[in-house]
């Protein structure tokens, strides 16, 4: 933990930004972590269960590989399972995350005592991306049949799922829109095809293209259909996950 702590304060930045904190922005640490920042104040995924920003009180630009920022408190990381910090996005942010929610809270895969989502698992190698469909978005899965509910509406079900295909309908949705093994920021830097948590009924894995621009990722899935971010509702910090609001839901058939 202390090791953790230490490197979640060295910044990656290959290309020498990061030489002022006065505007806002994201950057991933030695640690895996990322840390956020605004007009001077930094944000770790610790603070975010707090509520209390760290300040940056002084800088030194004088050492040859990088500028040093003094803070006033520690880049604390949290000990929180993501399914909490979904839960915290859906009370304060529900038109992009409530529905969702509803259906990771109801399902199957889903601890209500611990908030762990099965398969996303915490410690240093492990690092995943949610990819959130808006509540509109879960609206046209439902009438799409991805997902169960009132197909002619696209309402919601009244009552956690009992039969066992929809409850597998909500598993392989909810397992589709979680990168496996990476953290992957709206900040133009990671791109490439990203394993999800979702395995294929004969056991073969399941990919997802990302795009990244500096204020929007573009995701294309298994149906060649492609998803954008909601950049102000997105790079939310978790632990050692990001998650992101998307405009569309993400289809996992070819």
């Amino acid at each position: 933990n202390a090791f953790r702590l230490f490197k979640t304060g060295v910044l990656l930045t290959p290309t020498g930004e990061l030489t002022s904190l006065s505007g806002s922005g994201i950057v991933e640490s030695q640690s895996g972590d990322y840390v956020r920042y605004r007009n001077g104040k930094i944000q770790t995924s610790g603070t975010v269960d707090t509520g209390v920003d760290i300040n940056v009180t002084k800088t030194d630009a004088s050492s040859v590989n990088g500028i040093v920022y003094y803070v006033d408190a520690p880049l604390s990381f949290t000990d929180k399972n993501v399914g909490q910090h979904l839960q915290n996005l859906a009370t304060s942010d529900p038109t992009r995350y409530a529905s969702f929610y509803w259906f990771v809270s109801t399902s199957a895969i889903y601890n209500a005592t611990t908030k762990a989502i099965s398969g996303v698992n915490t410690g240093l190698d492990n690092k995943y991306t949610l990819l959130v469909p808006d509540n509109a978005a879960i609206t046209q899965a439902i009438k799409d049949g991805l997902l169960p509910g009132t197909k002619a509406t696209g309402a919601l079900p009244t009552t956690a799922p009992t039969n066992e295909a929809q409850k597998d309908l909500v598993r392989k949705f909810i397992l589709y829109h979680i990168i496996n093994g990476e953290s992957v920021a709206v900040d133009g830097k990671k791109a490439d095809n990203y394993l999800t948590l979702l395995q294929t009924e004969s056991g073969d894995n399941t990919l997802l293209n990302i795009l990244n621009q500096s204020s929007n990722l573009i995701i294309t899935d298994r149906a060649g259909r492609t998803s954008q971010v909601n950049f102000a509702s997105s790079n939310q910090l978790s632990n050692r996950t990001l998650i992101h609001s998307i405009s569309n839901y993400l289809n996992y058939n070819k």
